[in-house]
């Protein structure tokens, strides 16, 4: 949408404030309220700010990050740490109840691994690689990997070399519509480390292991992966560094130590918050 639509859509929708997430899709609404002179917000969700929000930030009343990382690039007067909005359903999924559907035990252990709504080829096969050794080596472990379409036939074979009475904790699949079922039912992660990523694993508390998207604008990922693990939240791997030992070498060594499981999930929750959404709606109305 461009510019001149963007104002005839503001316009006609007289909204009291527009709120944007920083991408180019809602640069051109946001640059529209304010040429109407409408109070504005955008939201960042990552540790180093993406060019659409930087270029807004003249533009905008107020600036809601993710991470106080992020600070620096603005205008102090118009930022304001929220952390990362979650949706309620991540909040409110029941380990139990999800775990009990899943035909999971309750004193199992979980291991999610996931890359993202297109998954991560890398992640998927250092996931092919550990899965038999990590099975085997925890009996009480269940894996359940988010492998991608282009991957799945790669995830059947390895389910097909595990003993007939292991194969049930090793679930693949190319993607999940009810992440929050997932995450309610894992106690260890592995994933990607983009800003809604971060915000839902801190949101439950999980401990992660973060591998950043190497790719991604001006790295950012890695940015979002150091804020989290200097918290205490995560471990992080570079992209470049990951294979079947290495990932086996940081499952095994979380899985082994309780205590340090323990305190990483602790600091992912402190990290977290469950309030950001509100924290938003409380700036809109106060510049409306």
């Amino acid at each position: 949408m461009r510019v001149p639509q963007s104002v005839c859509l503001v316009r006609r929708l007289c909204p009291d404030v527009v709120i944007g997430t920083g991408g180019y899709v809602s640069a051109n609404l946001l640059l529209a309220a304010s040429l109407l002179r409408i109070p504005s917000i955008v939201l960042e969700l990552n540790a180093i700010p993406g060019r659409t929000t930087r270029w807004l930030a003249n533009r905008v009343t107020r600036i809601a990050l993710a991470f106080d990382e992020a600070r620096q690039w603005f205008p102090a007067e118009k930022t304001v740490v929220v952390g990362v909005p979650v949706r309620r359903a991540i909040l409110d999924a029941n380990r139990d109840e999800v775990r009990a559907q899943l035909c999971i035990p309750a004193e199992s252990r979980v291991l999610l691994i996931f890359g993202g709504s297109q998954a991560a080829h890398r992640i998927n096969v250092a996931t092919f690689g550990a899965a038999r050794g990590l099975v085997q080596r925890f009996p009480d472990l269940h894996i359940i990997h988010l492998c991608g379409d282009t991957d799945l036939g790669e995830a059947e074979e390895i389910g097909k070399l595990l003993e007939e009475s292991e194969r049930h904790r090793y679930r693949f699949m190319p993607y999940c519509h009810e992440m929050e079922r997932l995450l309610a039912a894992a106690d260890l992660t592995v994933s990607r480390s983009g800003g809604s990523s971060i915000g839902e694993l801190t949101a439950r508390g999980l401990p992660a292991i973060l591998v950043p998207y190497p790719y991604a604008t001006d790295d950012h990922q890695t940015a979002n992966a150091r804020a989290v693990a200097a918290g205490g939240g995560a471990v992080v791997v570079a992209d470049s560094e990951l294979d079947a030992p290495r990932l086996t070498s940081e499952v095994t060594t979380l899985l082994s130590d309780d205590g340090r499981l323990a305190a990483l999930a602790r600091a992912s929750l402190s990290f977290g918050t469950t309030v950001a959404a509100m924290d938003v709606m409380k700036i809109a109305a106060s510049i409306a």
